[in-house]
């Protein structure tokens, strides 16, 4: 018997979290860009010459990628739904 499909599927609510976060680690990395300048240029240890901005920034780009990958080894992808085209 087949079943309807549902026009609108229902809101992923870690995967909405999760973008959040990402979003706002990302704007918090940007804003301490704009606002304490003078702090991202820190180094990140005793004697390095890489800013502290260079490891925040790795996270920046990595964090939603991180984020992505919890929310998608949790996603289940066994279906039942039984579409008119699968057969053909």
């Amino acid at each position: 018997m087949q079943q309807t499909r549902a026009d609108v599927q229902p809101l992923d609510k870690a995967g909405a979290l999760y973008a959040i976060l990402a979003f706002a680690f990302a704007a918090i990395y940007q804003a301490t860009w704009y606002l304490f300048p003078a702090f991202m240029e820190i180094p990140s240890w005793s004697g390095s010459s890489i800013p502290i901005s260079v490891p925040l920034g790795v996270l920046a780009l990595f964090v939603p990628l991180i984020f992505a990958w919890l929310c998608a080894r949790k996603d289940d992808h066994t279906t039942t739904e039984n579409y008119e085209t699968s057969g053909h």
